[in-house]
């Protein structure tokens, strides 16, 4: 079991994205190829590794610097686009 399943499996990551884009067939698609890449033993483990290293980090810290917060934040936008993804495919 993945440390952070519970953060995976929450919901409302999916409200990020505008609901012109989540009826559209192509958007689902996209959608079901991510869930399916991440649903896999190496996705999931891939997935868990970016939760660790990206999400589950502070964004900034006492030495960080401008560009370096915004880094950081890119790459915990990321992550939550992929798990928007795993959302949607998840409940169409």
């Amino acid at each position: 079991m993945l440390a952070n399943e519970e953060l995976i499996k929450a919901k409302g990551w999916g409200e990020a994205i505008p609901k012109e884009e989540k009826g559209n067939p192509e958007y689902l698609e996209f959608a079901n190829k991510v869930a399916k890449t991440f649903g896999t033993r190496d996705g999931k483990a891939i997935l868990e590794a970016f939760i660790q290293r990206y999400l589950l980090v502070d964004i900034v810290t006492d030495t960080t610097t401008q560009f370096g917060a915004g880094r950081r934040q890119g790459h915990a936008d990321v992550v939550k686009q992929i798990l928007a993804q795993i959302e949607i495919s998840n409940k169409a």
